[in-house]
């Protein structure tokens, strides 16, 4: 199990940085940055917490790019990715 898990951890990696590559427009839009340790598997899929460096923009465009992050992830794994706002990582800058 541990080893299929750092497999599917390894894929979601790769896939993150195309994600934010294919996305770059979105990403630098509204500061996005995800730090690959608060990356977690749980109950069978992927948590993926992340910060914004934009205090201010539209909460539906954020929402709608952090939608299309997820499915992008999800359609090049076929892993259960949650990819959500984490305020209290806001600020960071590693991706």
């Amino acid at each position: 199990m541990q080893i299929d898990n750092a497999r599917q951890r390894a894929r979601l990696l790769d896939a993150l940085g195309e994600a934010w590559d294919a996305e770059g427009e979105l990403v630098r839009r509204f500061g996005l940055t995800w730090l690959e340790s608060q990356v977690e598997s749980y109950y069978g899929g992927w948590s993926v917490p992340v910060a914004s460096a934009t205090a201010g923009g539209n909460a539906r465009e954020l929402i709608g790019a952090l939608n299309r992050i997820e499915e992008r992830i999800e359609k090049s794994t076929a892993l259960d990715v949650s990819v959500f706002l984490e305020p209290s990582l806001n600020g960071t800058t590693e991706n």
